[in-house]
């Protein structure tokens, strides 16, 4: 019938659930949309949603107006009746407006005040469902060799690229994010996967050293320059300019930092002259498949053109296995080869973002995904 939507699957697959919640499954209102498909959101009059509030007025790159919705059919008279945006990219002026009151919720700040932040209870480091990482270009000598990627990794100081960077302020175990289900109830995948990393850095540094050496490079002796490829948002750029000076203090590899505008960065990364990128992943759902399904054969986002027949039997078995037992034993094996014995990829940190939240803010509900939900918020007088 006309409220009915019926959907058949090729296969399993257990978090078709969380895909409908995501905004690309929202349904529209289709007139709209048709008279005016590039600007339909543009105006209160035609940004026709079904959420729990409405555009109310959108000065564009200013500020937006949201407005709670009289035909939501969810319980909203608890919920605050209009929410004020501010649109800017002016960290400062943001910032103030924050310390004055004028707003209760704000997404960035002056970097040089998170400590003071923290300290005052006003910085909530929300966990995002992502990670953060340095990529190989598999296909390019010397870096085909497992063992040679192997030693980079780990002579790479995760804690302190978490603690300096701006990317997450935990290093990344894995691939895979915590917060991802795993075979048991309760169970999480990242606590449950071995780790590829030892606790103690300097264990880490001391077999990169044995690792180098084995393939033939004691000291850094005779390797060729490592060309790294970031782009130039400076949060990048530091980040990348802190991991060469941890390869080239401890193994001796001297390495040149290649910073470059958006589009350049994406032009070099499909020319593949460079030998480590940087990369990053978020995952739309809780699902290890979602984060390790970028890595088979032939991937847009295989920056570094990883191949191995056996991941890829690997996560493709997990599409097609029907027990959860199976198919997360099978997503585990394919993590193990990617960083495990491959290292094609080196996990740096997993993401988080700061929000300020003002003292009489209560109950925004901040989601590992990236969204924020006012439906519940209300201010403490």
């Amino acid at each position: 019938d006309e409220h009915t939507l019926e959907v058949t699957l090729e296969g399993p697959c257990p978090y078709f659930l969380q895909l409908l919640t995501l905004p690309v499954f929202f349904p529209v209102r289709e007139d709209a949309v048709e008279k005016s498909p590039l600007g339909w959101t543009g105006t209160p009059e035609t940004c026709l949603s079904n959420g729990p509030y409405k555009l109310g007025r959108w000065n564009h790159d200013r500020s937006m107006t949201m407005e709670r919705s009289e035909l939501y059919w969810g319980d909203t008279q608890e919920s605050p009746r209009v929410l004020n945006f501010v649109l800017s990219q002016d960290d400062g002026a943001l910032f103030q407006d924050f310390e004055s009151g004028r707003l209760l919720l704000a997404g960035s700040y002056p970097p040089v005040e998170r400590d003071a932040l923290k300290e005052a209870g006003t910085l909530a480091e929300v966990p995002m469902l992502g990670t953060y990482y340095y990529a190989f270009n598999t296909q390019k000598e010397p870096w085909d060799k497992p063992e040679l990627r192997r030693a980079v990794a780990l002579a790479l100081d995760r804690r302190v690229l978490a603690d300096t960077g701006d990317f997450g302020r935990l290093a990344a175990a894995g691939l895979v994010p915590p917060g991802v289900p795993d075979r048991e109830p309760g169970g999480d995948f990242r606590a449950a996967a071995a780790p590829f990393f030892a606790q103690d850095p300097q264990q880490d540094l001391d077999l990169a050293k044995t690792l180098l050496a084995e393939a033939g490079y004691p000291g850094g002796t005779g390797l060729p320059a490592l060309t790294f490829l970031t782009n130039d948002t400076p949060g990048h750029v530091e980040m990348a300019n802190l991991a060469a000076g941890m390869l080239e203090e401890n193994l001796g590899i001297t390495v040149n930092v290649r910073a470059l505008g958006w589009e350049q960065f994406q032009a070099a990364k499909a020319e593949g002259e460079w030998d480590l990128v940087r990369g990053g992943t978020m995952g739309v759902v809780r699902d290890a498949y979602a984060f390790l399904d970028a890595f088979v054969t032939g991937s847009p986002q295989n920056d570094g053109l990883y191949t191995s027949e056996a991941y890829d039997a690997a996560v493709a078995g997990s599409r097609a296995a029907e027990e959860p037992e199976e198919r997360l034993k099978l997503l585990h094996d394919a993590e193990d080869l990617l960083i495990g014995q491959d290292m094609a990829v080196v996990p740096l940190t997993f993401y988080s973002r700061d929000f300020l939240v003002g003292a009489s803010l209560r109950d925004v509900v901040f989601s590992p995904a990236g969204y924020q939900y006012f439906r519940w918020a209300w201010v403490e007088e």
